[in-house]
């Protein structure tokens, strides 16, 4: 993609930035540059850590077509699924030298530009429903914006992939009983195992989840500062508090 500016062109290369896994897309800026060749169409290279086929994936290729199609075929998105030449730290690094124009992103890579985004998603059980993630992205996202594009990031959106999951043989009633090992997947596919698989979703009762709430919570002293930054570790709860408010008084 580039903007004109004057007789200039600033060039810009994508980026896309996933508790619940958050994304995003990002833009890195570079310095103005004098076209003198006939303008021609734009190829952009995006890399996802994604597989090949899985919706992520698949929602990157219907992005490239509408793209092109809004250009009249001057931008071409070129999407590579199952990126496997590094994590999404290396994937930023090559973003910043110019090896890679987008990349789809979790809160993993987008942390690596800015720390506070793990605020979204790695303050454990902090959230109860999707709609309250939407509500602190919505409040905290355009700061995180903000801070990205002094860095030469320009954020296109936010999403979600859904919940971290964590699985296990037999049930885990408590934090206590955990093991380290653990697999994030969709709802669609814990709905695979369930009909392949024989897999048996235990729902946990109020007094159980109850019971996490609080062997998670005695953790937050040692996320805060060291996994999440301070600052923004101190805004997620109040928002959450105002968010659980307005519901119950009725606004939205």
């Amino acid at each position: 993609m580039e903007v004109k500016m004057n007789n200039s062109f600033r060039q810009t290369k994508i980026g896309i930035g996933c508790s619940a896994a958050v994304i995003a897309i990002l833009v890195i800026l570079f310095t103005p540059v004098y076209v003198v060749a006939a303008e021609k169409p734009i190829e952009i290279k995006l890399v996802t850590l994604a597989p090949i086929g899985t919706s992520p994936h698949v929602s990157l290729l219907k992005m490239g077509e509408k793209w092109q199609k809004a250009s009249g075929g001057k931008v071409k998105l070129t999407v590579i699924g199952s990126y496997r030449a590094g994590g999404e730290g290396a994937i930023v690094d090559k973003m910043a030298i110019g090896g890679i124009d987008a990349a789809l992103m979790t809160v993993v890579g987008l942390s690596a530009v800015n720390p506070d985004i793990d605020a979204l998603s790695s303050i454990p059980m902090v959230y109860d429903s999707l709609e309250e993630l939407d509500y602190v992205v919505s409040k905290l996202g355009p700061e995180f914006a903000s801070r990205l594009e002094q860095k030469g990031y320009i954020l296109l959106f936010w999403s979600d992939i859904g919940w971290v999951r964590r699985f296990s043989v037999q049930p885990l009633e408590t934090g206590r009983e955990i093991k380290a090992d653990g697999r994030k997947e969709s709802e669609d596919a814990v709905a695979a195992m369930i009909k392949k698989q024989r897999l048996v979703v235990t729902n946990p009762t109020p007094q159980i989840n109850e019971e996490w709430r609080r062997w998670v919570r005695s953790a937050y002293p040692r996320v805060r500062g060291s996994i999440v930054p301070a600052d923004a570790f101190d805004k997620v709860e109040p928002l959450l508090r105002e968010y659980r408010l307005n519901r119950q008084l009725g606004k939205r």
